[in-house]
């Protein structure tokens, strides 16, 4: 095994049906509406290509870090991924996620930290509102297991 880091943030989401297996095609039609399938596709195209460049045939796992303001639900991700997978060189591969808390710094005490509740935007130090997140909203595929 070998690991690619550095990958890419995932930062277009493109749908590809016109490239994708009957039996693919068939798993979308009842996801239509569920935007973690169209991250997922993007996930596969942004991923085989990165594996292909390092002369890969076969990815058998991908890691991810995904902030907790993402919008992304990583069940639903890791479902939509094996669907869009399907056919690839990424067929099979796990996903591996690390969910980020959101993180905020307060110019008020100068600390950084997590929030407990990331619909509170409050320091939890000095309990003043705060607006600047540093960590949350990540969407990252960082590294590549490949064979």
């Amino acid at each position: 095994m070998k690991r690619l880091y550095g990958v890419t943030a995932l930062d277009g989401l493109m749908r590809r049906g016109e490239e994708l297996t009957d039996n693919v095609r068939a798993g979308i039609d009842e996801l239509r509406d569920m935007h973690e399938l169209s991250i997922a596709m993007n996930l596969v195209e942004v991923a085989e290509s990165a594996a292909r460049k390092a002369g890969a045939t076969k990815v058998t796992a991908l890691y991810l870090r995904i902030g907790a303001l993402s919008a992304v639900v990583p069940d639903a991700l890791r479902f939509s991924f094996e669907i869009a997978a399907d056919g690839t060189i990424l067929a099979g591969a796990s996903l591996e996620i690390e969910e980020l808390p959101v993180r905020v710094f307060c110019e008020h005490c100068a600390a950084e930290a997590d929030l407990p509740n990331p619909q509170i935007f409050r320091c939890p130090t000095c309990q003043r509102p705060t607006g600047h997140m540093v960590q949350g909203r990540e969407l990252e595929l960082t590294s590549l297991e490949v064979a």
